[in-house]
């Protein structure tokens, strides 16, 4: 059976390192969203799988609609993305450090010293 001196130490640890990995992995997933939405052309508006642009024939001069597919992220990638990442980070904030008995008395002793 483990010390119970130990025990508070490696669960701070635990805690420590995983509320760091929930941080990293939002800030990752954050930025890689922001990235693939600022490369793809900052488009406000919905995903698209196919884009319209307008040519102009050489011999009529008419202009003439093309569609190509072509994948565009929308906003709401964007914002799922920040969303995904807000929650991670929330997540992260319930893994603080658990607080000490001895700290939390001492602390209620000094206040009714003064």
């Amino acid at each position: 059976m483990p010390d119970a001196g130990l025990l508070p130490l490696g669960l701070s640890v635990h805690c420590r390192r995983v509320r760091l990995a929930l941080r990293l992995v939002a800030l990752v997933i954050g930025c890689s969203g922001l990235i693939l939405w600022l490369v793809g052309g900052l488009h406000m508006g919905w995903s698209k799988s196919t884009e319209t642009r307008t040519e102009i024939d050489e011999v009529t001069g008419l202009e003439y609609p093309v569609t190509e597919n072509k994948y565009v992220l929308g906003v709401e990638l964007l914002g799922a993305t920040l969303a995904v990442s807000g929650g991670l980070f929330g997540l992260s904030l319930a893994f603080r450090k658990p607080s000490r008995p001895d700290k939390q008395s001492d602390a209620g002793t000094s206040l009714t010293q003064l």
